[in-house]
């Protein structure tokens, strides 16, 4: 969307709120439905002009992408019964997770550095709003468009329903302790906030379009669905033999055999070494011994 030059508001909404505007809804299945009809293959993917920077790393990844690509359009389409099954269901799974999750996240109030404390009250005011509406918005006028739930929150590997991590929260991946390092941090509104980080959201999405449209060298993301140790156990097999059959399985208890895109990698030559890599929250998902042990290799 952001090489389709789509306004980075729509983007912003899109991607991370689960209650939408019905332009937003309208906009994301028309999307899907034109990312689908672009390539049945991951051969046409590549070939495509989105593929030449969203590139995937096994024929599984693009199929199960493409996959969930017509989830969103066939949701995002719903009427009748079947909708109002999956919006209670969805209703039912957002009490339950709001229920659980903590009375405030710190996650996000940290990316105000060292003004932490100048932030957290405003922070947490954001979080409490986005877990009630499902926006950041706080005008009524935006609230009132925001009426449809967000396909993308409505599907996972585990089936249809919405599963919301209960920290779940936009703010947490922006830079914004210029806003309180600027005065008076008091004076610091819930709105400025919101739209800090939409502004540079809206930056991030400039930046990438700018990226995206150098020939020369564009900007590549490379996407692999596996089990993390078992891409990475298949990333350093590859490095050691060139063969991209690693053997293995992609996914606990799934038949689905691991093997790396060989367009990709035995002609392509994508990388399965790295300067850096971060791991995010692996540690605390699979255990920093078993991170460290296959990504070392690497």
């Amino acid at each position: 969307m952001a090489m389709d030059d789509v306004q980075p508001k729509m983007l912003w909404d899109i991607f991370f709120h689960f209650n939408i505007s019905a332009d937003c809804l309208t906009t994301l299945a028309s999307h899907c439905r034109k990312l689908s009809s672009t390539a049945s293959t991951i051969g046409e993917w590549h070939a495509s002009r989105y593929g030449t920077v969203v590139r995937m790393g096994t024929e599984h990844t693009f199929q199960e992408v493409r996959r969930f690509w017509s989830l969103y359009a066939d949701t995002a389409e719903l009427s009748g019964p079947l909708a109002t099954v999956i919006k209670t269901s969805a209703d039912v799974q957002k009490a339950t997770a709001g229920a659980t999750r903590p009375d405030y996240n710190h996650t996000a109030a940290r990316s105000a550095g060292p003004l932490f404390e100048q932030g957290k009250d405003t922070y947490a005011e954001l979080y409490d709003q986005y877990w009630m509406t499902g926006t950041i918005y706080i005008k009524r006028r935006q609230l009132a468009c925001t009426t449809h739930l967000n396909p993308m929150f409505l599907h996972s590997r585990w089936g249809p329903g919405l599963r919301l991590h209960p920290c779940t929260d936009p703010l947490a991946p922006f830079h914004l302790a210029p806003m309180f390092g600027q005065g008076d941090s008091s004076k610091v509104m819930l709105g400025d906030v919101g739209q800090a980080a939409r502004k540079e959201f809206g930056d991030w999405c400039s930046a990438f379009r700018t990226a995206t449209s150098n020939k020369s060298s564009p900007v590549v993301v490379r996407l692999i669905l596996g089990d993390p140790l078992v891409v990475a156990r298949a990333l350093d097999s590859y490095a050691r033999t060139k063969v991209v059959d690693s053997g293995l399985r992609a996914l606990p208890w799934d038949p689905v055999a691991f093997k790396l895109c060989k367009e990709e990698y035995a002609w392509a030559r994508a990388p399965a070494n790295f300067d850096v890599i971060d791991t995010s929250t692996l540690a605390d998902e699979v255990g920093l011994i078993n991170v460290l042990c296959v990504a070392t290799p690497l």
